[in-house]
């Protein structure tokens, strides 16, 4: 064992440090004793101090509820004498009656301060001559007429006024030291959790009136407080120990020893009564236990470190090579599926870099796999049941591996180093790897693949793996199909790069190209079916880039949408609008609603009707001729919150449309969900219409939504009417409005402002 131990490569170090370690720790333990010491004297006497006052508290209350009764009584006798009855009466005697009753107390009377008068327990003339002398318009009186041995009684008195202006009688309370000690204890308010605890009242700092029950009837005689006074004022004869807490008191807190007693910290608080002092002791006892308690922990401390850190060095030494393995199992491989990670594709990728470049070898190519129907697994079986699902596309990879396929596994993806000689060799061996990896026993429904490919030789190969990693991303979400049907292979190409960058151009061009007024709003108008008359217009964008060319819509529509930042066109095309309207009203032309998109994008942001009202500020007397469509997607995610906004933009005023009606996620109750004020109906309506034969389910079914429409109060409008007969089977099916190039292309605002102007019907034409 010992010879095992020499071999431990740093045993020597580590011995040492425990040596220093135990050695730190003994000295701190002696240098630190007396603070120690002082930090618990410090935590005991705020202990004391909180429980004294506590008891304190208690304490007053019974003290208040004696002098309550009193108080409510004499002025009950004042009354009475006031009216005219004597201090003998029948009404006195019941208050003092009551007095025994509520308190307790059987010695009860009432002395006249003027002569010999009394009524109730008689005081003697000794008693009569102290309350002749010091009651002077006090409320309470205590007067102690103790005897030494704890046999005392105690004197409370308040004073009865005649006529409410003087002092002629006092109305008293006589106690012996049982009764007090019976009323105190029966309305104790506080719990004293320490049993070895006592507390006491005094007079006059000598005489021990009152003690609690769980003092067990021990009394502290007076000549032992004479004593603690006397010696506190002499501390020649006080322990150091005893000194510090002097030096630092804290109402009063003395140390105590005498009488039999063992050492008790002791504090004196004086109560609001002549005389009366209130006292809590605890054992000091208390306190020098904890301290050993603190110095034999330090002692178990020191030898459980030296025991503990031993058996860690050898702990340590024993299995620190075992944990290299795990580390760099943990940074070379994926601990849920066993595959090489990305770390080690990134170092084996630069050996293939090497041999690539060295010997020209035929050309490689990297995969990127997914489970491109992974949520719906998940959805469909759990966790559980999608773990199995990726753990067989492990299994199988595994199993392909060879001089030609190398696996790895990412993040949320799978990689491959295929070495082959072309892209259909590489989309058979992938397929093949797809066909494996399918299924799993007893699950019916199977897992799909989609995989980005790039391919690199030694003239392309880049020094870096991320480059290709990249590209083989772009291919595979490149064009990326929610509806997963099937496996895809996609290899990647230069062109699908050059459209990323597009994109990212455009999303950078978007805010300077609307401060540089690239951006122009177009109206396609809206006409009323029955009449050909005018009826409103729809707001489009069009970008005349960089102030060249127009780009169409589907070139930049798209690539916003993706992104987010439709939102800037939907603000810009809403104040456009705004301050159109203004300028027709202001030109005296006729107001028609326009209608503005907003995406579903805007119903993300959680400031959209703060914003809203604080852009239509100054306009709002041509709110009610702006319509805001939506299309029916956006109601799709949030219903509740998508509702409550399109609430509140109904009352701010707003008309509501619901657009694109009819395009995959029609739902019949949004019809009636939904404040809104217009259903459009989809172009993909209008083309399926077959205008020989209205019998055909595709006009039913436009007739039976134009009815739905009416029913609920709800005007309806159909986009891309193209042709005079469709429009003519729409306005015989009930439909309200129309739009389409049959009536007009969008058109710039001048040709608008002008068709508008003339305010003409429109005239038909085939």
């Amino acid at each position: 064992m010992i010879g095992r131990f020499a071999e431990l490569k740093n045993y020597r170090q580590s011995l040492f440090i425990i040596v220093v370690l135990v050695f730190t720790m003994i000295s701190v333990s002696f240098v630190y004793k007396y603070k120690i010491e002082e930090i618990m004297v410090s935590a005991l006497k705020q202990q004391i101090v909180l429980k004294s006052k506590g008891e304190l508290e208690a304490v007053n209350h019974n003290f208040n509820r004696i002098i309550s009764v009193l108080n409510l009584a004499s002025l009950s006798i004042s009354k009475s004498i006031s009216k005219g009855d004597y201090i003998g009466s029948a009404r006195t005697a019941e208050t003092i009656n009551d007095i025994t009753r509520v308190s307790g107390f059987l010695d009860i009377g009432i002395t006249d301060l003027q002569g010999e008068v009394l009524y109730g327990f008689k005081l003697d003339d000794q008693d009569i001559a102290k309350l002749k002398k010091i009651y002077v318009g006090k409320t309470v009186v205590t007067v102690t007429v103790s005897k030494y041995g704890g046999n005392y009684d105690v004197l409370i008195a308040v004073p009865v006024y005649v006529n409410q202006s003087y002092v002629r009688y006092a109305l008293y309370i006589k106690a012996t030291g049982d009764e007090l000690i019976r009323y105190f204890n029966k309305y104790t308010l506080y719990n004293d959790g320490v049993n070895s605890s006592l507390s006491f009242l005094l007079y006059n700092m000598y005489d021990v009136v009152h003690i609690n029950e769980k003092t067990q009837n021990r009394l502290l005689p007076k000549y032992t407080v004479r004593e603690l006074l006397d010696s506190a004022r002499e501390k020649n004869n006080i322990s150091i120990r005893q000194k510090q807490i002097q030096n630092q008191v804290i109402d009063n807190l003395y140390v105590f020893q005498g009488n039999g007693l063992p050492a008790h910290y002791m504090s004196i608080i004086k109560l609001p009564y002549d005389g009366w002092s209130f006292v809590y002791m605890i054992p000091a006892s208390e306190l020098d236990d904890k301290i050993r308690a603190i110095m034999t922990m330090f002692g178990f401390l020191i030898i459980g470190t030296m025991v503990i850190l031993t058996i860690l060095l050898v702990y340590y030494e024993y299995t620190v090579e075992s944990n290299r393995k795990k580390v760099y199992n943990l940074a070379y491989f994926d601990e849920f599926t066993g595959l090489p990670n990305r770390v080690n594709l990134r170092a084996n990728y630069e050996e293939v870099y090497e041999s690539t470049y060295q010997n020209k070898i035929e050309e490689y190519y990297l995969a990127t796999v997914i489970i491109s129907n992974f949520h719906i697994l998940h959805n469909l079986y759990g966790t559980e049941i999608t773990n199995r699902f990726e753990q067989k596309l492990a299994s199988c990879m595994k199993h392909m591996e060879n001089s030609s396929f190398t696996p790895y596994k990412g993040n949320n993806s799978y990689y491959a180093i295929i070495r082959a000689e072309s892209k259909s060799e590489v989309e058979i061996i992938l397929r093949k790897l797809f066909a494996s990896a399918q299924s799993i026993d007893g699950i019916e429904y199977r897992s799909l693949f989609k995989a980005g490919v790039c391919s690199f030789t030694a003239s392309s190969m880049p020094s870096n793996i991320d480059d290709i990693m990249d590209k083989c991303s772009i291919a595979l979400y490149d064009h990326e199909d929610e509806n997963v049907s099937q496996n895809s292979i996609v290899f990647f190409v230069p062109e699908m790069q050059e459209e990323i960058i597009r994109q990212n151009n455009l999303e950078k061009e978007l805010i300077p190209a609307i401060y540089n007024g690239e951006f122009l709003v177009y109206l396609q108008p809206k006409y009323d079916l029955n009449t050909n008359r005018l009826s409103g217009a729809e707001a489009l964008i069009r970008w005349n880039y960089k102030l060249q060319r127009l780009l169409p819509p589907g070139q930049f529509i798209p690539v916003f949408e993706k992104n987010g930042s439709i939102a800037n066109i939907d603000n810009f095309i809403f104040v456009s609008i705004l301050d159109l309207l203004k300028k027709w009203k202001d030109l005296g032309y006729r107001l028609v609603p326009i209608s503005v998109n907003f995406s579903q994008v805007q119903f993300r942001n959680p400031n959209l009707l703060r914003d809203l009202k604080e852009r239509i500020r100054g306009y709002e007397d041509i709110i009610r001729y702006i319509d805001i469509e939506i299309t029916e997607s956006s109601t799709i995610d949030s219903q509740d919150t998508v509702l409550e906004i399109l609430n509140e933009l109904k009352k701010i005023g707003f008309k509501l449309s619901m657009d694109d009606f009819g395009t995959g996620y029609s739902c019949l109750s949004n019809i009636s969900l939904y404040p809104f004020d217009t259903i459009k109906l989809d172009k993909s309506f209008v083309d399926k219409i077959d205008v020989n034969n209205r019998n055909s389910p595709d006009v039913m079914l436009v007739s039976d939504v134009i009815q739905i429409t009416k029913h609920f109060g709800i005007h309806s409008l159909v986009e891309g009417v193209e042709n005079i007969d469709q429009k003519n089977i729409l306005r015989d099916l009930g439909c309200e409005y129309c739009q389409g190039y049959y009536y007009s292309a969008p058109l710039p605002l001048a040709e608008f402002e002008r068709i508008l102007g003339e305010d003409k019907i429109f005239e038909d034409w085939r």
